[in-house]
C-alpha cells in the first residue's frame, strides 16, 4: 500500500498549526507538527514532501539549524520558510540555511492549499517516462535483484549521466535505494538512513509508473524499509530482515 503523503511544519504557532492541519485534512495529507530541532530527524523518517518553517520564531538560531539539518538529509524536499512581514535580512539568512523559498505569513495562509497540493500529488507524467527502459536501466535492475547493490549503483549512475530529461530521477531514486540496502548489509545505519531519505525524495517526484517500473510500489517499499530501519535504530529490533529487500520488475510491453 502506498503511504499517504506527509508534510512537516516547524512552528509553535497554535493558530497556524490549526490552519495547516485543516488544509492537510481536506487534501488527504498527513501533517507532522514539530517545535524543536530534536524532533526533526524522527519526523524526516516519514518522508515528508514539503517542510514549512516558521522563520519568524523568537529563536532564529534553532530555525536555521532545523533548515540546515533537513537539507543535509533530503536534498529534494521543498522547504518554505515564512516570516511575519517582508524582511530582506531574515529572508537571506533563511535561504542561506537551505530553504527553497521564503514567504510572508499572509502569502502562506492565502496559498497554503495550492502549496500543499502542488507538492504532495505525484505528476501524471514526466518527459521520458513513457519510453521503454534503456539497456543501462535493465542492467542496473538485474544487478539490484541479484543483491549486487554497489555494481547496480555504477550502472544506474551511467544511465543517469546519459539522460537529461526528468525521467532520470527514476535512475537516481533506484540508485540511492540500492546504496541504502548496501549500507544495511554493511551495518552502516546512519548511511542507510540518509540514502532512504534521498531515494524517497526522488521517487516522490515521479508519476506512479515510469519506463515500465511501478514507482508507487517502490515508494511503498522504500517507506516500509525505512520504518524497519528506524525500529532497529530505536532498539525495537535485533537485526534487519534482509528477506524484506525488494525485487524490481518491468511491466511487460514496456
Amino acid at each position: 500500500m502506498n503511504p499517504e503523503p506527509v508534510i512537516l511544519a516547524y512552528t509553535r504557532d497554535m493558530m497556524l498549526t490549526l490552519r495547516i492541519e485543516q488544509v492537510a485534512r481536506l487534501l488527504g495529507v498527513r501533517v507532522l507538527i514539530i517545535s524543536q530541532v530534536a524532533q526533526l530527524l524522527p519526523a524526516l523518517r516519514h518522508g515528508p514532501r514539503l517542510m514549512l518553517v516558521d522563520a519568524g520564531a523568537p529563536d532564529s538560531s534553532d530555525v536555521k539549524q532545523a533548515i540546515t539539518l533537513a537539507r543535509q538529509w533530503t536534498r529534494d524536499m521543498p522547504i518554505v520558510g515564512f516570516v511575519p512581514h517582508v524582511n530582506e535580512s531574515a529572508r537571506e539568512q533563511v535561504l542561506a540555511a537551505g530553504a527553497t523559498e521564503v514567504w510572508t505569513r499572509g502569502r502562506l495562509l492565502k496559498n497554503l492549499p495550492h502549496l500543499v497540493s502542488r507538492n504532495t500529488a505525484p505528476p501524471p507524467s514526466l518527459p521520458g517516462c513513457s519510453d521503454p527502459p534503456p539497456p543501462l536501466l535493465l542492467e542496473g535492475l538485474r544487478l539490484f535483484n541479484q543483491g549486487a547493490y554497489y555494481r547496480c549503483h555504477d550502472a544506474l549512475e551511467e544511465a543517469w549521466r546519459a539522460e537529461d530529461r526528468p525521467c532520470r530521477l527514476l535512475y537516481q531514486g533506484i540508485l540511492q535505494l540500492a546504496i541504502a540496502l548496501h549500507h544495511i548489509q554493511k551495518q552502516n545505519w546512519q548511511g542507510a538512513d540518509k540514502m532512504f531519505a534521498r531515494a524517497t525524495g526522488k521517487l516522490q517526484r515521479l508519476p506512479d509508473t515510469c519506463q515500465g517500473i511501478d514507482v508507487a510500489y517502490l515508494r511503498s517499499q522504500c517507506h516500509d524499509l525505512w520504518q524497519l530501519l528506524a525500529e532497529l535504530r530505536a532498539g525495537e529490533r535485533r537485526h534487519f530482515p534482509s528477506e524484506c529487500f525488494p525485487c524490481i520488475s518491468v511491466e511487460s510491453g514496456s
